[in-house]
């Protein structure tokens, strides 16, 4: 029963009513909280790893030298999924390339994305995969 709600609810919606964006400024990050911990919760993330208030401590102790690069997909002002990542320019072997790679070390066991529960995942992949493969980074 709640299967076919969620489903009648989501089969209407198209990529074209979704919006992604990419946040690169800490200060957009943090003022972002109430809906990044609705939508943790929606998610039913049952660890601390992806909370706001983690990952913006991570960030102001690990983020220096890097670009804060959040992946959000919004429906209107909901945030319905997320990817905290980071780019940054290394090098492998003395060559040097940019990287997007998660918000991640030996502090933090776990990383994931963060989708709410009745996102139709083939639009979600559709979406940050387009973004990503757009963003013009080697790895």
């Amino acid at each position: 029963m709640v299967e076919e709600q969620v489903s009648t609810q989501t089969q209407d919606l198209e990529p074209a009513t979704f919006q992604v964006r990419v946040i690169s400024d800490p200060a957009e990050f943090y003022s972002i909280e109430s809906q990044w911990n609705r939508l943790v919760a929606r998610a039913q993330t049952n660890h601390p790893f992806l909370s706001h208030r983690w990952l913006r401590t991570w960030w102001e102790a690990f983020g220096h030298g890097s670009e804060l690069y959040v992946v959000t997909l919004w429906a209107d002002s909901e945030l319905l999924a997320a990817a905290p990542m980071q780019r940054k320019r290394t090098k492998f072997f003395f060559v040097p390339f940019d990287t997007i790679t998660s918000i991640y070390n030996w502090h933090t066991p776990r990383f994931d994305f963060i989708v709410a529960g009745d996102v139709p995942r083939e639009i979600l992949h559709k979406l940050f995969w387009k973004q990503l493969s757009e963003a013009r980074c080697e790895v």
